[in-house]
C-alpha cells in the first residue's frame, strides 16, 4: 500500500475552541506513549466504555504507539491525539477496511477524557474523522459500534448524521456483563 502523506507524527490537522480551551487534533509521535499510557489507564480506571478493560504497561503501549504509527504511514488509518494546554485528554481514529470489497468502508472510534465530555469535542472529533476517512483514505460510508446502553453517544452519533444499521446480541462485554453492540453508518458522500 502507498505512504499516506497526509501522516507526519505530531502534524495539527486541527484547532479549534471549545468551552475557554483551545483544542488540538494532531497525528500520533513516538514520545505520546507515557501520556497515552496514563490516558487509557484513566479510562480503564473510570471504566469507561471502551473496548480496554486490563490497564497497560509501558512497554505494551510503546508497542501499540510504534504499530499504529506504521500503519498511518501506511495509510491503513490516521490516529490522532486530542490535546487541550498540551495535555493528552483524548485518542480518535478511523480505519480502512481491509478487504478489497470494503476499501469504500471505514471504521471510526473516539475517546475523550471525563472531565472534557459535554462541550462538543466529541461531536467535533466525529465530524472530523468523516472528513479524513472521505477525503484522506478515499472512503464513502463510515461505522461504528457503540454500547447499545450509551445513549450519550448514539446521540452525538446521530446529531452528526449516523444511522443505526443492527445490532449483536451481547456484542460488547463490560467487565463480564454483557450488552448489544449497536452498530451505526454514515454516508460520507451527504
Amino acid at each position: 500500500m502507498a505512504k499516506n502523506t497526509f501522516f507526519r507524527p505530531g502534524r495539527i490537522i486541527r484547532e479549534f475552541e471549545v468551552g475557554g480551551n483551545r483544542v488540538v487534533f494532531r497525528c500520533l509521535k513516538p514520545s505520546d506513549a507515557v501520556q497515552g499510557r496514563e490516558f487509557i489507564n484513566s479510562l480503564i480506571k473510570e471504566k469507561a466504555k471502551i473496548g480496554w478493560q486490563r490497564k497497560f504497561t509501558l512497554e505494551e503501549e510503546k508497542r501499540w504507539l510504534t504499530d499504529t504509527i506504521r500503519k498511518n504511514r501506511e495509510g491503513k488509518n490516521i490516529n490522532l491525539v486530542v490535546e487541550i494546554d498540551n495535555r493528552f485528554v483524548g485518542s480518535i481514529g478511523v480505519r480502512k477496511k481491509i478487504l478489497h470489497a470494503q476499501e469504500h468502508v471505514c471504521d471510526l472510534g473516539a475517546t475523550i477524557a471525563k472531565e472534557y465530555r459535554g462541550p462538543g469535542i466529541g461531536k467535533e472529533a466525529m465530524k472530523t474523522l468523516c472528513k479524513l476517512g472521505r477525503d484522506v483514505l478515499k472512503c464513502k460510508i463510515a461505522t461504528l459500534t457503540v454500547y447499545d446502553n450509551n445513549d450519550v453517544a448514539k446521540h452525538v452519533y446521530n446529531k452528526i448524521g449516523f444511522k443505526e444499521f443492527g445490532k449483536l446480541p451481547k456484542g460488547c462485554n463490560y467487565y463480564g456483563k454483557y450488552f448489544d453492540g449497536t452498530y451505526m453508518y454514515k454516508d460520507l458522500g451527504k
